[in-house]
């Protein structure tokens, strides 16, 4: 009787499991969050969601389904320099905010393994050309994407496809942007050693990144791609730091490595336009009117 019961049990057991397999995938399958498979469509508003939840596969999803001729690749400095201000519609955006160099090499190789492009623009800000700063998120991104299984029954594909649902029933979107804060207080939290201080105290010489930028001015040379360079414009607040934190020699080299690599756009230079805070949002980023007059400037070299 006992052996019957464990046998019973067992059975249960195994059919949960399978049942709640099969619900993961019907559900992953079904809903698609960041559309790898189109089979589907409920017309269900996913970008809002996604957009925020896993910007490197949601771009790199975005970009297989209409592949363009020119990338930007970057941090949130590249991806305020938005695909409509530019003349050229084939142009795909493909930074990430929060990103890094190391993100971006990535992203250009997997494109240019199995896409042909015509110009890549890569925007590098000085406080991430270090080596320290290494996170690689694509690399995740990319293993999710070339193995389907995995898509399907991975844990953020779950989190995404609930995260729809329950917007679409309850009208709710939880992956909102945080709120706003003061600009003043904000301008001084970023320009305190918490933050500015993390890049600029604990540098490493850019060894790996400037090794792997070699290697795609090589390709690049190799293969007719137009390189070209972005130092994009921070605040005055902002470059005094790096005299404060003695980086002038590696601030020099910066840019004399970007202009020996390729084409470069220096806009990190302390003029009007950097001194004055109503055209920055904090002392990183730049406003929307900058961004535009960026896009508008590299259009030109299209």
């Amino acid at each position: 009787m006992n052996k019957i019961m464990y046998k019973r049990v067992f059975f249960y057991q195994i059919a949960i499991i399978v049942s709640f397999t099969i619900l993961i995938f019907g559900c992953n399958y079904v809903i698609d969050p960041y559309g790898l498979n189109n089979i589907l469509d409920f017309n269900l508003e996913k970008e809002k969601i996604v957009s925020l939840m896993d910007r490197r596969l949601n771009k790199i999803s975005k970009f297989i389904k209409n592949p363009k001729e020119i990338i930007i690749l970057g941090d949130s400095r590249g991806d305020s320099l938005r695909s409509d201000f530019f003349y050229s519609k084939n142009i795909n955006n493909m930074s990430y905010g929060g990103g890094t160099i190391f993100e971006a090499i990535d992203t250009f190789w997997f494109i240019v393994s199995k896409y042909h492009i015509k110009c890549a623009v890569f925007v590098i800000p000085f406080n991430i050309f270090d080596d320290n700063n290494s996170m690689n998120l694509v690399t995740q991104a990319l293993s999710t994407i070339r193995n389907m299984t995995s898509y399907y029954f991975n844990f953020n594909t779950m989190r995404a496809t609930i995260f729809i649902l329950v917007n679409y029933i309850f009208n709710n979107n939880m992956m909102s942007e945080r709120p706003e804060v003061n600009k003043d207080i904000f301008w001084k939290q970023q320009l305190s050693n918490e933050v500015t201080g993390r890049f600029y105290a604990f540098r490493k010489k850019p060894i790996n990144i400037i090794k792997k930028m070699e290697e795609i001015k090589k390709y690049c040379s190799n293969n007719n791609i137009k390189l070209i360079f972005i130092s994009p414009p921070t605040h005055v607040d902002l470059q005094n730091k790096i005299n404060q934190y003695n980086l002038n020699k590696e601030y020099i080299l910066y840019k004399e490595y970007l202009k020996s690599t390729g084409i470069l756009l220096d806009y990190d230079v302390a003029n009007d336009i950097t001194q004055n805070s109503e055209n920055f949002n904090d002392p990183y980023h730049f406003s929307e009117g900058i961004a535009r007059a960026i896009a508008k400037d590299v259009s030109v070299f299209f």
